[in-house]
């Protein structure tokens, strides 16, 4: 059936189902792999410095080793996400925190 389908379709329309299908292919090769999934590891014995909560988490590379990136995964007392962040420079110690965007903009509307 789809044999006599393709036979009956014009140029254009045969063009037009690659290109969707090249799209469509395009889109799911960026959608990461399972395996390639960000997994974190929990900070023992570390509490936050901004929330005092003890949800602080690593991220680990591919082969399972601390990649550098620390953030928080707990909530402040007002109930919204702290998510303060650390990256650790190639060869230097680790950055100032700094929060994320939407975080930041919760704390400036709570400081007016």
């Amino acid at each position: 059936m789809i044999p006599k389908l393709a036979a009956g379709a014009g140029d254009e329309a045969y063009g037009l189902v690659l290109r969707e299908l090249d799209a469509r292919l395009d889109e799911a090769r960026k959608v990461r792999a399972i395996d390639e999934a960000e997994q974190w590891r929990p900070v023992r014995s570390r509490a936050c410095p901004y929330c005092g909560c003890f949800f602080l988490r690593v991220l680990l590379d591919a082969a399972k080793r601390p990649a550098g990136r620390i953030e928080c995964f707990g909530h402040g007392e007002s109930g919204a996400p702290c998510r303060a962040a650390w990256a650790r420079a190639l060869c230097g110690p680790l950055h100032q925190p700094t929060l994320d965007s939407a975080v930041r903009a919760r704390l400036d509307h709570l400081a007016r």
